[in-house]
């Protein structure tokens, strides 16, 4: 049976202490200069081998991709937001044609962007390009979108079959 210590004394040691001169891994007499740790050379080049972990170096190079695909995106993305803006301004203004004309190049520097297309074939609509208003809302088939955005899709899919009905009606009478 051990030994019961009683408070004031000290811990024993467990592990025996080794001479500061005297490497801690294999107790080789030469230390390392390149460390401050009490290594030999050979440990320490070991040591160096086993520091980063194989997965670790992967996961760190697809976050360098990733990180490098957001980075040359992001110019597009910028043009884009300026000119759908820019587009937004115009629309306010009751300027279609040009509002058109940015939600267009907006539309090329980020051609999956649901709210341009939607923009573009709201104000295709109102300038009366009810091809280009339908195409624009082709283009959305599929994509989910939040539902102010689709709602809006719906009440311009409503009023475009209304006015290709129009003229098949007016043709009758």
């Amino acid at each position: 049976m051990s030994e019961i210590l009683s408070p004031n004394e000290p811990m024993p040691d467990s592990k025996p202490v080794r001479p500061s001169g005297v490497c801690r891994k294999c107790g080789a007499a030469s230390l390392s200069k390149r460390t401050r740790l009490l290594l030999c050379e050979p440990c320490f080049v070991r040591r160096l081998a086993l520091q980063v972990p194989p997965l670790i170096k992967v996961a760190g190079a697809v976050i360098a991709i990733l990180i490098l695909l957001s980075a040359l995106r992001l110019p597009n993305a910028i043009r884009a937001a300026v000119h759908f803006r820019a587009g937004r301004d115009h629309e306010l203004r009751l300027e279609y044609r040009e509002a058109k004309e940015e939600y267009a190049l907006a539309s090329a520097f980020l051609p999956h962007a649901i709210e341009v297309r939607v923009r573009l074939a709201t104000v295709a609509y109102r300038l009366g390009e009810f091809a280009t208003a339908r195409q624009a809302l082709d283009s959305l088939s599929g994509d989910e979108m939040r539902e102010d955005v689709a709602h809006d899709v719906l009440m311009l899919s409503t009023k475009l079959k209304e006015a290709a009905d129009e003229p098949a009606a007016n043709q009758d009478k």
